[in-house]
């Protein structure tokens, strides 16, 4: 007699989880493990270097610096004789024109430190000390707002006629001109003796402008435009910060030496002047 295992019995159940566990384990070992996950190296971000500022000294600048003697009624027009009414067109084109005076000092600043100036700029300059400069042309550039600088010879402030007073020099001042020199007595540099250069033309007429203005002089104008390297040096050394010449053109470079400034010859012509200001047909320089 053959014995049957109850379906229900003890034996059953334990072969029953028995097979299970077998079936569960050829499973598993089917099933391949995960790998690790691998960590991922963090990537360091390098931001590029800033761009380099543009090499300033070898860029030109547009910058025109007129130079004026006589603005009279009475002289005849010609080389350095404006007529007041001419003067007055010059300012209204300027202004129409959409140009910007500036001072020398602005001038001088953005050459130094290789800065921009406001588009189309221009500086004002006048020579000589002529007394026609304070009746004719300060009430024109009052009007319009605008500033010059003036170059003095000292020697004959108050001693001739002509001229301008110390009084009237003073009333540019407070008018918001600029002063600077331009030797005691207008010699030509180059052929004068060496002390005479140093302690009358140069460091002479600087103090009395100081003295009598009461104001710091910084700026020299030729007498002539007459210089040379030894001049340039002397009036270096003498406490000038730069000097203006009658080099004819209305660029200028940031690597420029200070000491030997370009302004423009002005002429009664209107259409002279326009072209003068763009560099167009200008007379030979001197």
């Amino acid at each position: 007699m053959t014995n049957k295992i109850h379906p229900t019995s003890p034996l059953t159940i334990i072969i029953f989880f028995a097979v299970i566990a077998i079936l569960m384990g050829a499973s598993l070992s089917t099933v391949s493990s995960p790998e690790p996950v691998k960590k991922v190296a963090e990537t360091k971000i390098t931001p590029p270097p800033p761009a380099k500022p543009p090499h300033a000294a070898k860029d030109k600048f547009y910058a025109p610096i007129l130079m004026y003697h006589h603005i009279s009624t009475t002289m005849s027009a010609g080389p350095y004789v404006i007529r007041p009414e001419i003067f007055e067109k010059q300012m209204a084109w300027l202004k129409d024109n959409k140009y910007h005076v500036i001072t020398y000092a602005q001038f001088y600043g953005a050459l130094t430190t290789k800065t921009d100036l406001p588009d189309k700029s221009v500086v004002l300059t006048f020579d000589d000390n002529d007394k026609d400069q304070y009746i004719n042309a300060l009430p024109i550039l009052k009007k319009y707002g605008y500033s010059g600088i003036f170059y003095i010879p000292t020697a004959y402030v108050n001693v001739r006629g002509g001229v301008m007073t110390w009084d009237m020099l003073k009333d540019l001042v407070k008018n918001n001109m600029e002063i600077g020199a331009h030797s005691s007595t207008h010699p030509d540099l180059r052929v004068i003796p060496k002390k005479q250069l140093y302690d009358e033309e140069l460091t002479g007429s600087k103090e009395a402008l100081q003295k009598n203005l009461g104001i710091e002089i910084k700026f020299f104008a030729y007498p002539g435009g007459a210089h040379s390297k030894s001049i340039e040096q002397a009036v270096k050394d003498t406490g000038f910060l730069s000097a203006v010449t009658t080099f004819y053109t209305p660029d200028h470079t940031y690597d420029e030496d200070p000491y030997k400034i370009s302004r423009i010859y002005v002429s009664n012509s209107m259409d002279e002047f326009a072209d003068f200001i763009v560099g167009k047909n200008l007379y030979k320089s001197h």
